[in-house]
């Protein structure tokens, strides 16, 4: 990525309050996670309190809270992972008291771990 490059979160997240139909063109113009250079961005679409990313990367700490984009239900967590990664991870859902983990609903590749 070149340093006048900006990460496609950035320019979402730049234009708030984000119409409904801008987070529409997002979600239809993208794959999760999506994937720029070193930079990984996570996103959880629905209503909660928190979402945590729960993973397995080498040097990274295994709980990294998402942002909410303000005024809707999309959160979001930009992580930068060393070249060649492996990545395994679930995400944990809070509501209220509850919390949840699961596998992340944008992604459709599954890692098939006897764990």
């Amino acid at each position: 990525m070149t340093p006048t490059s900006r990460l496609h979160i950035r320019q979402l997240t730049e234009h708030t309050p984000v119409t409904a139909e801008q987070l529409s063109a997002f979600m239809d113009a993208h794959t999760f996670p999506i994937v720029e250079g070193p930079s990984v961005t996570f996103v959880y679409r629905g209503e909660a309190d928190a979402v945590f990313l729960q993973h397995w990367i080498f040097g990274l700490p295994a709980r990294q809270p998402f942002e909410r984009l303000p005024d809707t239900d999309l959160w979001y967590l930009v992580e930068t992972v060393p070249e060649n990664s492996r990545i395994e991870y679930k995400l944990e859902i809070v509501k209220g008291e509850r919390r949840e983990l699961i596998e992340d609903p944008l992604n459709p590749m599954r890692a098939h771990d006897p764990f």
